[in-house]
């Protein structure tokens, strides 16, 4: 009778978990819809790449590319968690992005990151409920006519690599969303002339928490720039080659902590 009992419930749990699986499986489908379009190695930037590898079926990290008058804008998020709930966000994200840069026809890197904070909190306030999640962002506008990038950033940073010179730029330190002791948040946009070649790359931090090695310890930003640097010379498939197959060596058996995503444009 037991054995009868187990048997039953295993049946039962296999049968919830399918129903989970494909609910997730066709999520999965609607977030690379709307990814899908936003592609970097599309029509806009023809020498780019995007390294994608979300830890679930569906994942919190999103890319974007938008063309507004004669300027590019571009960048990496990360929303809060991961799976599910991670996805769900992005997708409520990447709507207050396109509300900011294709309704409000804003360009700066810093007025966008202020419009979509603005429209997050609005929608995370309700009543008594108050929902604390939010994202880490990279924008960056591209003047072609300027020759000139201008960088803002949420809790992130990019890499930017000229005459053979590391450049880090950072972004502010808080996020998008609520957090603790500030309310009424400002952005401050960066910009780096472009003078001849240039390797751009723009990140979220799941790479650089992995644990892996040969000590099972974390990446670190130190070993994570020194491998894009490394890369530097290879065209923008081999780069994406390069940094899949040392996330796959880095990693060996440990188990993926985050969604990881690594975008890079030459120019």
């Amino acid at each position: 009778i037991l054995e009868k009992d187990a048997e039953e419930r295993n049946l039962e749990i296999s049968k919830i978990n399918k129903g989970l699986n494909s609910s997730i499986i066709y999520a999965k489908k609607l977030q690379s819809a709307v990814i899908a379009h936003q592609n970097l190695a599309g029509d806009i930037f023809k020498d780019s790449f995007i390294f994608y590898l979300p830890k679930g079926i569906v994942g919190g990290d999103f890319y974007f590319t938008y063309k507004l008058n004669n300027e590019l804008i571009f960048g990496v998020a990360d929303c809060t968690g991961h799976g599910v709930p991670g996805a769900m966000l992005s997708l409520l994200c990447m709507t207050f992005l396109e509300t900011a840069i294709n309704a409000f026809k804003l360009s700066s890197p810093k007025l966008i990151l202020e419009k979509v904070n603005m429209l997050l909190k609005n929608s995370f306030n309700q009543g008594d409920y108050l929902v604390r999640d939010g994202m880490d962002i990279s924008i960056l506008n591209y003047s072609k006519e300027k020759s000139e990038l201008t960088f803002a950033g949420a809790k992130s940073k990019m890499l930017v690599i000229q005459n053979n010179e590391r450049i880090i730029v950072d972004g502010d330190h808080h996020p998008i969303g609520y957090w603790v002791g500030n309310e009424k948040v400002s952005f401050t946009n960066t910009i780096i002339p472009v003078n001849g070649p240039a390797n751009v790359f723009m990140f979220t931090d799941g790479l650089v928490d992995q644990f892996g090695g040969e000590k099972g310890k974390k990446l670190k930003y130190s070993k994570f720039y020194e491998l894009l640097f490394s890369v530097r010379d290879l065209s923008s498939k081999q780069q994406k080659e390069a940094i899949s197959q040392f996330t796959k060596e880095w990693m060996g058996s440990q188990e993926q902590i985050d969604d990881i995503t690594v975008a890079g444009v030459k120019f």
